[in-house]
């Protein structure tokens, strides 16, 4: 069951300002997004890996604008489309996107909840959420439920593809209040104490972006075994998700250690 966050969802009705000011944001990239030639290379970006896109919105005219800009870059493939947060989390199950665009308000179940069960369906898809709400409290309330990123509807093309290009090669794209609001919320001050030598590593690596995958190829660990040390060291730290972890290493550095405690390692602990 997908239940929303208390506090952050519309009425039933979408209010007629709420409506009208999504339609003029819809509206705004589908003119803007007419300046770029479609299909062509993303300028400066050496050619490598597409990047697989997913787009959850209840907006059909927002969808299809964000659609035509992703097509902008040679680099960035759409692999969906959803209208409500169940399609959404069946949609990522199967596409297993590198990063969805999330909204946060819409039906049958909202952005949150999709962000509380995107792990468990698609747990290498970073989210990336952009949304209409301007209040800074929903976007420290996103990046501490998961997202990698979050925008504003009415930010530019190029801000948001940066974002998702960013997001898809593991950086976190949120504002320095946000960011730091979820570290002071965990409490994070120095509790590196309690982790074991490999929990640091482990935890370096997550500052660097990694998935549970990469990690265990860089570090000749099994991914269970990886998997096994991001849920100890997540809860010893008293964090939510991978998320705050990330950012508490970005926050520490080499205060936590690095992945140097792997050198040398052959299979498992």
């Amino acid at each position: 069951m997908c239940l929303s966050k208390d506090g952050f969802l519309d009425p039933p009705v979408a209010s007629a300002n709420r409506l009208a000011g999504t339609v003029r944001i819809s509206i705004r990239i589908l003119v803007l997004v007419s300046v770029y030639p479609l299909g062509t290379r993303h300028a400066g970006r050496p050619p490598g890996p597409m990047i697989r896109v997913a787009i959850a919105d209840d907006h059909p005219v927002f969808r299809e604008g964000l659609r035509k800009a992703l097509a902008t870059g040679a680099d960035l493939q759409l692999v969906g489309e959803a209208s409500n947060g169940e399609d959404a989390l069946a949609m990522a199950a199967r596409e297993k996107p590198d990063v969805l665009v999330l909204d946060l308000t819409m039906p049958r179940c909202d952005g949150f909840g999709v962000l509380e069960q995107l792990p468990r369906v698609s747990p290498a898809t970073r989210a990336l959420v952009l949304t209409a709400r301007l209040e800074r409290e929903v976007e420290v309330q996103a990046v501490a439920a998961g997202a990698r990123g979050f925008l504003q509807k009415d930010s530019s093309i190029d801000l948001i593809l940066r974002a998702v290009r960013s997001i898809a090669g593991g950086q976190v794209w949120a504002s320095r209040v946000a960011t730091s609001a979820v570290l002071s919320e965990a409490g994070a001050e120095e509790p590196f104490e309690s982790l074991t030598a490999r929990e640091r590593g482990i935890l370096a690596l997550l500052g660097r972006g990694l998935m549970n995958r990469e990690m265990a190829a860089k570090t000749g660990l099994s991914e269970k075994t990886v998997a096994s040390h991001v849920a100890s060291l997540i809860s010893k730290l008293g964090l939510r998700g991978r998320v705050e972890a990330a950012l508490l290493a970005r926050r520490y550095g080499d205060a936590i250690g690095n992945e140097t405690v792997f050198k040398g390692s052959v299979g498992e602990p």
